[in-house]
């Protein structure tokens, strides 16, 4: 195709597009479907697409049906966004979105990489053995607000944005059980994330982060959690490596008392506070923490009164040091702030060995000669 306006207008009807080794450079945009009425099929394969503008903007009305599908090809806009999904009128009927890519790249200068605006649709989507980056900062690489999100993302890379994922309420103050997230994020790669690899507002559904590489990131995890029950939470095997601002924040209801799983991920070289969260339903064990810049490897966030006399579990962790005066000032619980809940950390892990197991108590004088302990009343 030449170098133009836009390369496809769809109309409105049943429509099934495949587009097979094309290769198109500075258009201002490649398909635009706007007030589309039916349902689309498109498939992308084997190409290579340039645009000055929004690559592929949709907006449906009265959809059922929407599949997008990118294979082993490149999209690349100068000033625009990917692909744009949003909807012409308020509807209660309900879209199903399958949103698949595999083996291709997609990089943008300036704006969000793939937005999806729209509060009638159910988004499916897998992402795998791709890449995807924004050049410039302030931007995310996948934001949506739909009434429910399924997503898989395999052996990706992200990197170059200010958030990775971004997934929330169409109203945040409609905090219905209509709306549920699922994660499975595996053998990623976030790096140089500025502000949040990983975000969700919203009900979980199931949850799985693991073996993923988290590097150069500002926050990696932080999950909103609305104030239900949710199947479950998993974050494991994971690596979160030089990290700025804190590493996973869980914040979750006071009513709620599903169980977060932390497990066997390594936490090196981050800084600031490496583990937050607001509810003692949670359990972190077989973790490596070796961060020597850090203000507190656990902290439990204030306003949790009504979990007071809770205890949370978190122990056989490695903590980067046998010297369990040391351990305990980087836990910040009820030690500090007597309104907050427990974390037991002992017995602990004297090595990166999940057989060598201790179980010492902290004295007053820790090991390199300093007055240990956290004294948590008066003394006269």
């Amino acid at each position: 195709m030449k170098d133009g306006d836009i390369g496809l207008y769809v109309h409105n009807g049943a429509s099934k597009i495949n587009v097979i080794n094309v290769t198109i450079g500075q258009m201002d945009g490649f398909i635009k479907a706007i007030d589309f009425h039916g349902n689309l099929e498109l498939y992308l394969n084997d190409s290579i697409i340039n645009t000055k503008n929004i690559a592929v903007n949709v907006e449906i009305n009265k959809t059922e049906t929407l599949y997008i599908n990118f294979d082993n090809s490149e999209l690349y806009s100068s000033t625009g966004k990917l692909f744009s999904l949003s909807e012409a009128a308020s509807t209660k009927n309900l879209t199903d979105i399958h949103f698949n890519v595999k083996n291709s790249v997609f990089a943008t200068a300036s704006e969000n990489l793939f937005e999806i605006n729209t509060c009638s649709s159910r988004i499916h989507s897998k992402m795998i053995s791709s890449s995807f980056s924004v050049e410039n900062g302030g931007k995310t690489i996948f934001s949506c607000k739909a009434r429910s999100v399924d997503l898989a993302g395999l052996m990706n890379t992200f990197d170059n944005s200010d958030k990775g994922f971004l997934i929330s309420f169409c109203d945040k103050k409609d905090k219905t059980q209509d709306f549920v997230i699922g994660l499975n994020l595996t053998n990623n790669r976030f790096e140089n994330i500025d502000s949040t690899a990983i975000e969700t507002h919203g009900q979980l559904n199931v949850i799985v982060i693991e073996n993923n590489y988290f590097v150069g990131n500002g926050e990696c995890i932080k999950h909103s959690i609305a104030d239900f029950d949710f199947d479950s939470l998993t974050i494991s095997h994971n690596v979160f490596s030089n990290t700025a601002n804190g590493i996973v924040k869980l914040l979750q209801p006071r009513s709620g008392n599903s169980t977060i799983n932390l497990v066997q991920n390594i936490f090196e070289n981050n800084r600031d506070i490496v583990i937050s969260f607001t509810s003692p339903y949670i359990n972190i064990y077989q973790s490596f923490f070796e961060n020597k810049d850090s203000a507190y490897n656990l902290k439990v966030e204030s306003d949790t009164h009504s979990y007071t006399g809770r205890v949370v579990n978190a122990s056989q962790n490695y903590w980067g040091t046998n010297d369990v005066n040391v351990i305990e000032k980087r836990i910040y619980d009820n030690n500090y702030d007597n309104t907050l809940f427990k974390i037991t950390f002992r017995p602990y892990l004297g090595s990166k060995n999940y057989s060598d197991i201790q179980n010492k108590e902290a004295t007053f004088l820790s090991s390199n000669g300093d007055i240990g302990g956290i004294v948590s009343a008066n003394v006269t």
